[in-house]
């Protein structure tokens, strides 16, 4: 079963676009519902405060992959 398909963008031909099929539009709430109950898994235990500290970690580790290796320190 095809529920997206790849097209090249108009404006730039090295970009891929991904569009959702009709048949993938008509599953999007049972696959909305279980990504729901995977990330109540996941995420079990875990207060919001915790979350908030790892997406402020990644954020921060994000960035400094972003930055290049101008700011790093010497080995």
């Amino acid at each position: 079963m095809t529920l997206a398909e790849r097209r090249a963008a108009k404006g730039d031909r090295r970009v891929w676009e991904l569009h959702l099929l009709p048949r993938a539009i008509e599953i999007l709430p049972q696959l909305r519902a279980e990504a729901d109950m995977i990330y109540a898994r996941l995420l079990h235990m875990i207060s919001p405060t915790e979350i908030r500290a790892v997406r402020a970690l990644l954020t921060k580790m994000s960035g400094n992959l972003e930055s290049g290796s101008e700011d790093m320190p010497p080995r």
